[in-house]
């Protein structure tokens, strides 16, 4: 079977019409017939109406893309967790008809500032000035008192006291006897706590929990916050720091955890 083999030409006379032009047959063995050479689909548009098509796509495309940057550079950032608000040492516990009370003086801040305690025996009294002597008290008193006219005081360490002098009286403030000195109280009003029979239990300034028996003649540390987060009680709130002490009912030690 033979095969004729034509050529696709623009006719000058028509610009948009084109020729077809007989070329050399050749020979084909298919039994197929050879399919026809189509002219290429006209767009019906001239070229330089094109060329501005397509720059004014890529144009609108890279407007797009920098207002989609823009939008995404303006987005707010997240806020920042608030900062914990430092809880006041100035407080102040009754037990047994005795109320005791500390409370800074002397400046609003700084090493002129300290700190005076004072014990109300009776409702209707006065309150009486029973700031233990012998030892600056700039870095606050943190109280524990065991009951009656008992309290044990610790001071924190501030200037140049860089520990915690530990003291205790009998008979309301008449008398105070030093206790073995801990090394660092914590900054929490509830760093400190004490038995009847003069059990103490301590929160240090670096979260240790230390403790100290009646005979005992200087603190010994009872855990970690790294070890009581392995406990149970630790492990279901998440610890993540110690902000209290405090004694049982039975006197056993418990450290404020959740």
């Amino acid at each position: 079977m033979r095969a004729t083999r034509a050529t696709i030409a623009p006719n000058s006379s028509r610009p948009n019409c084109w020729l077809a032009q007989p070329d050399t047959a050749i020979a084909s063995s298919s039994s197929t017939a050879a399919a026809p050479v189509l002219p290429p689909r006209s767009t019906g548009l001239p070229p330089r109406v094109r060329a501005a098509t397509r720059r004014a796509a890529a144009g609108l495309a890279l407007a797009i893309a920098v207002a989609g940057c823009g939008n995404s550079a303006e987005r707010p950032a997240a806020p920042h967790p608030p900062k914990p608000v430092p809880v006041s040492l100035a407080t102040s516990l009754t037990s047994a008809g005795t109320a005791w009370a500390t409370i800074p003086m002397g400046a609003p801040s700084g090493p002129n500032q300290f700190w005076q305690l004072f014990t109300l025996a009776s409702p209707g009294g006065r309150w009486l000035l029973k700031t233990p002597g012998g030892v600056a008290t700039n870095g606050a008193l943190v109280l524990a008192g065991p009951g009656q006219q008992t309290l044990t005081a610790g001071i924190r360490p501030s200037l140049d006291l860089g520990f915690s002098p530990v003291t205790t009286t009998r008979d309301g403030g008449g008398s105070w006897s030093s206790l073995p000195p801990d090394p660092g109280l914590a900054d929490v009003p509830d760093a400190l706590a004490a038995t009847v029979g003069g059990g103490l239990i301590a929160l240090g300034l670096h979260q240790t929990i230390q403790v100290a028996g009646p005979q005992q003649a200087a603190w010994t540390t009872l855990t970690t916050p790294k070890a009581l987060a392995t406990t149970p009680a630790g492990r279901r709130c998440a610890l993540s720091g110690l902000t209290a002490v405090a004694y049982t009912p039975t006197c056993s030690p418990r450290p404020a955890a959740c």
